[in-house]
């Protein structure tokens, strides 16, 4: 019986050994998605006058809804036919909504909702208030770089212009071109489902790159330790024999 004996003991220890070698497999960290960077450009519009007054805006470098703003006081030089030159102040107020197609140089255009207040005409040495104006059709268009810089144009308006045609007003933000570049960044995050790992080889500093699973499973040794219970419970009386 001591050959049994001995090899039953062999087969336990080797059922042992094999459940407790059993890998254990450990959970990838994938990152949180990262909220939109958006970043907030300032500088001024101006008239056909260059008249200016300030402006922002305020998007995200990698592209989507954009809004901006603007408010100060415009001057207008104005020659009718058979009139004399009208010069007209007002108070404007703008509010831009409108999209990015993102990255360097993309471009940028939506729509203009604006207000005037204390408009004042003067004629010949008379002043007459003018009635407020408001309106949320005026086009407005541009371009946004990677450097830092962005221009483009908002439509005014034809009672403004001399020559009777729709004057374009100019435009100019300027803001941080290392916040641009970390908003394209943000926007491309780097995800992993899986960890990688090494596992060390025969030659010094060597490793071979494995790959392992992200999905987490830490219950394999236990189930190794239940199948071979009994037959440790087994082992005294085998032994007695």
């Amino acid at each position: 019986m001591q050959p049994i004996r001995f090899l039953i003991i062999v087969a336990l220890l080797a059922v042992s050994s094999a459940s407790l070698l059993i890998p254990m497999t450990t959970s990838a960290s994938v990152p949180a998605p990262q909220p939109a960077k958006t970043i907030t450009g300032t500088g001024q519009v101006c008239n056909s006058e260059a008249v200016c007054v300030d402006f922002q805006l305020t998007f995200d470098p990698a592209g989507g809804l954009v809004t901006g703003s603007y408010s100060g006081v415009f001057i207008y030089h104005m020659n009718y036919a058979g009139l004399s030159e009208i010069v007209l102040t007002e108070t404007e107020t703008g509010e831009l909504t409108g999209t990015f197609s993102g990255g360097d140089g993309g471009t940028v255009s939506g729509t203009l909702s604006y207000t005037t207040t204390n408009r004042v005409s003067v004629t010949n040495g008379g002043s007459a208030p003018q009635e407020d104006e408001s309106g949320a059709y005026r086009p407005w268009t541009g371009v946004l770089k990677a450097d830092g810089t962005g221009s483009g144009t908002i439509e005014c308006c034809q009672e403004y212009s001399p020559s009777g045609y729709m004057l374009d007003n100019p435009w100019t933000i300027t803001f941080s071109a290392q916040d641009f570049q970390a908003g394209l960044s943000a926007a491309n995050p780097t995800t992993a489902s899986t960890v990688p790992s090494s596992v060390p080889t025969s030659e010094p500093g060597g490793a071979i790159p494995t790959t392992v699973p992200a999905a987490a499973s830490k219950g394999l040794p236990f189930c190794g330790s239940l199948i071979i219970m009994p037959f440790l419970l087994l082992l005294p009386k085998v032994l007695r024999r």
